[in-house]
């Protein structure tokens, strides 16, 4: 919330590392992506995003990750591919948002 996403970053790895919680290691990996992304670390962000995605299985959680993605996409001028995460999106998660 402070944007002190430097200091952040160390701590949210450390969770999404060690936490045994496979919702709570999500967390920590989708927050994580989103500190990446606000410092345009995009190969970064795009690596968590796609992480939870792919290897959640927490439903509610794999959504976020990838309208995240589309965004990322969105910012680093790759509509073909936002475009797609967000067709994906609406096909496995209708009523998402």
């Amino acid at each position: 919330k402070a944007a002190r996403f430097e200091e952040a970053l160390p701590l949210l790895e450390k969770q999404a590392r060690s936490a045994a919680d496979p919702r709570q290691k999500a967390r920590a990996t989708l927050q994580a992506g989103a500190c990446y992304a606000a410092l345009k670390n995009w190969p970064k962000a795009e690596r968590a995003f796609h992480d939870v995605e792919l290897f959640c299985d927490d439903e509610a959680l794999r959504p976020v990750a990838l309208a995240r993605l589309a965004d990322l996409y969105d910012k680093t001028n790759r509509p073909d591919q936002a475009a797609s995460a967000r067709s994906e999106l609406k096909r496995r998660f209708p009523d998402w948002k």
